[in-house]
């Protein structure tokens, strides 16, 4: 780590995984604390198996595809939601047409007149 930014960076991800953490260890903790700790899980990975082999050949083929996919797509969740808070917040800000000034298509294709030099800029 040479530069703030990687120092930033580095302790946002120790940040972040410290409470995932905290957030799975204390439903871990709760569970425990329960007569019957993860009955309930157990219970729903039953009914999830058991529908599993009532959906027949085709269904099992999409359903376990969905299951597959199910970490991934929690993860593309776990991924968008700064983004979408910082699309909310800049909304906040700056109001309903937050705009941040430079648009691709407007910087080199508005057509702009060319200004005419001034010869006592030529001199510099």
């Amino acid at each position: 780590m040479h530069t703030l930014f990687d120092f930033v960076t580095y302790v946002k991800g120790i940040e972040y995984v410290i409470a995932l953490g905290s957030i799975a260890g204390y439903i871990i903790f709760w569970e425990i604390l329960k007569p019957r700790p993860f009955k309930t899980l157990l219970d729903t990975g039953r009914d999830d198996m058991d529908g599993i082999r009532k959906a027949g050949r085709e269904g099992n083929k999409r359903t376990i595809k969905n299951l597959i996919s199910a970490p991934f797509v929690g993860a593309f969740y776990l991924a968008m939601v700064p983004i979408v808070f910082a699309y909310a917040a800049s909304v906040r800000v700056f109001g309903e047409h937050a705009s941040f000034g430079w648009r691709p298509v407007e910087a080199y294709l508005a057509g702009r007149k060319n200004r005419k030099k001034n010869p006592a800029q030529d001199k510099d």
